[in-house]
């Protein structure tokens, strides 16, 4: 694995968050959906890169993170739907921070947790 894919998930956490501060502050159908699609497609390809470059190397230093990491990414996605169902709906706010609190656990662990761990044993 290459350890700068890190450095690239990172980025893209600190976009992920750049766009949940907007969707909190979306009002209506029109300004919340083009959000949650960009934040669908973000999110995807994010989820996708760890999946597939940063879990398997994270099975083999420490299965316990691996399994709550896979946890938390069905979480995200069941969150993700949600979303979707409430664009323009009351309690879109409520759906945004449901997701938001997931998405900032995942990504303190991750930081703070698991990318230190696969730098030490990697790098």
């Amino acid at each position: 694995m290459d350890l700068v894919l890190l450095d690239r998930l990172e980025q893209q956490h600190r976009e992920a968050e750049r766009i949940l501060k907007q969707l909190r502050k979306a009002t209506t159908a029109a300004k919340q959906q083009p959000l949650v699609d960009m934040f669908r497609v973000k999110m995807a390809e994010h989820m996708r890169l760890e999946e597939a470059r940063v879990y398997p190397e994270l099975q083999r230093v420490d299965l316990d993170m691996d399994v709550e990491a896979e946890i938390e990414h069905d979480l995200a996605r069941k969150g993700l739907r949600q979303l979707d169902d409430m664009v323009g709906k009351p309690g879109f706010g409520a759906a945004v921070a449901m997701v938001e609190a997931g998405i900032a656990h995942h990504v303190e662990e991750e930081e703070k947790e698991v990318f230190p761990l696969l730098r030490q044993k990697l790098g």
